[in-house]
């Protein structure tokens, strides 16, 4: 949603400000001129909003028959300002030109959330102030009444009230706080940082902390958890990371990375990011390092260039009237998905888009030595023969194995093991021997003459055996064609007692 305030008003007569005035001006004229601006004093790029557009086409065909250059007095920037065009908390922009009747041109560029506010800074922000018929902003009700709040301690039936002296609760160093804060012709309630003066949720659902000087000193925005909204930004080198689980909002297992390179990749959490470990990816290396993720409010997904270009779409956008609101999640399975949500009714959130399409394709899914099926395209998570779940509630943790093992260091031959042979079923490549031009069976035989071997891969003629954990398993239909070798106790659960007269040591690994 726009800003609630009006939007800011860039006025351009004759020639424009940077650029000059062509017939065919184009939006991504208008972008480049700004962005250019912009990236001069190090402010972030604009976006093309065809709703903000809107608003400027309107404005430029009222002053059609007299092209007045005029000055209202407000929060708008009627008179060409600099501070405009580089408003560091500005995110769309929106144009409009027309043909004054006195054969002039008269260009309109609109700004949301705006800039140019009497009292404030360019590199400010005052989105949250109230404006009085003059435009300049009224006073404004601090975040915090701190008199008599220094308490280490809460008392059992402590109370907070939004006005007077005990609106919050300080933290043991002072420095946050946790209690009411002024929110519209209201209060909001939160935890903040204690030397704030303002505090705002903005209609975009940014969170937003102000000094003294209406200077941002903190927003959500700039900390992404799981979810990215529309107008957020997800820069170079930052990241999404899931959840536990829905109920559950503690750090999960994926996370959804705009790489350095240009790239938009997926990967399990705590592993490099690298082709091994990715499970998929937008390829867009040509962007570099200044590529930077955004979603409209329209539901499109997309890559913007240094210069704040679409450079990628990744999804199709809706129709910006449709009167839905979107979010992009990595959720807890490792899924991206693209929900929608009509403002006007009562429902749940749906499904607009989601990748990757096959569920088994995030890496762990299902935990260690475990592989994942799908059986009517939802993902089961099975254990190999001889193996069973860490927990029975829990299939996603994996599984371990259900029979003794010998130790390698007093080898035993009477200790019996077979090879259960799981056809299409890979993981991820760690072999720590690989035998090449082997038959199948050779495979089997190299795996149980070899202490060490607890499975192996066999693919291409290869023979590539591993130890356990086993990571990353599913099963590959579409690939070359692999087998995959378990080495588990020969009856289960036992192993052949001996008479030798240095013991042979096993371990038992269970379940519980």
């Amino acid at each position: 949603m726009l800003c609630k305030l009006p939007l800011a008003l860039f006025f351009l007569l004759g020639t424009a400000l940077i650029f000059p005035s062509y017939e065919q001006d184009t939006a991504q004229d208008y972008l480049d001129a700004h962005n250019q601006a912009r990236a001069d004093v190090g402010v972030g790029p604009l976006i093309w909003d065809d709703k903000v557009a809107a608003y400027a086409q309107n404005y430029a065909n009222q002053r059609i028959s007299d092209c007045v250059l005029l000055r209202s007095g407000g929060p708008y920037g009627e008179n060409m300002a600099w501070a405009v065009v580089v408003w560091h908390d500005s995110l769309r922009l929106g144009c409009a030109k027309v043909t004054c009747e006195s054969g002039g041109t008269f260009i309109v560029c609109n700004y949301d959330p705006p800039g140019n506010i009497i009292g404030c800074r360019y590199i400010g922000n005052c989105s949250n102030y109230n404006f009085n018929a003059e435009g300049k902003p009224e006073n404004v009700i601090n975040t915090f009444s701190l008199a008599n709040a220094q308490q280490s301690n809460i008392s059992l039936g402590s109370s907070l009230s939004p006005a007077g002296s005990n609106s919050s609760w300080l933290s043991h160093s002072g420095r946050f706080a946790f209690g009411f804060f002024s929110q519209g012709n209201g209060f909001g309630i939160g935890v903040l940082q204690s030397w704030a003066s303002i505090a705002s949720i903005l209609d975009s659902g940014n969170f937003v902390l102000y000094d003294a000087d209406s200077r941002i000193i903190w927003q959500s925005f700039d900390h992404q958890t799981d979810t990215l909204l529309p107008g957020q930004l997800l820069r170079s080198g930052n990241e999404l990371v899931s959840s536990i689980s829905e109920s559950n909002h503690s750090t999960g297992n994926y996370r959804l990375v705009m790489q350095h390179d240009g790239n938009l990749v997926l990967y399990p959490v705590a592993t490099l990011n690298s082709k091994e470990y990715s499970y998929w990816g937008a390829t867009t290396n040509f962007l570099g390092d200044n590529a930077t993720l955004t979603l409209s409010e329209n539901g499109l997904l997309y890559m913007l260039n240094r210069s704040g270009v679409n450079a990628k779409n990744i999804t199709n956008g809706g129709n910006p009237a449709d009167g839905k609101t979107y979010r992009l999640t990595i959720d807890a399975d490792g899924i991206v998905r693209l929900y929608s949500h009509n403002m006007d009714q009562n429902g749940n959130w749906s499904i607009e888009w989601s990748v990757p399409n096959d569920r088994c394709d995030p890496k762990g899914v299902c935990g260690i030595n475990a592989y994942c099926i799908l059986l009517d395209e939802e993902p089961v998570c099975n254990c190999p023969q001889g193996f069973v779940y860490i927990d029975q509630k829990q299939k996603n943790m994996g599984c371990n194995r259900n029979f003794l093992v010998e130790n390698c260091l007093f080898n035993n031959e009477n200790t019996k093991y077979t090879i259960y042979e799981l056809e299409n079923i890979v993981w991820e490549d760690n072999a720590y021997s690989v035998l090449s031009s082997a038959a199948k069976e050779d495979c089997n035989r190299a795996c149980l003459m070899d202490c060490n071997c607890e499975a192996a891969l066999f693919q291409d003629q290869m023979c590539k055996k591993q130890k356990l954990p086993l990571r990353f398993g599913k099963r590959d239909l579409d690939g070359v064609s692999t087998v995959a070798l378990m080495k588990v106790g020969d009856g289960g659960l036992t192993t052949i007692p001996t008479e030798s007269k240095q013991p042979s040591t096993g371990i038992l690994i269970d379940d519980d």
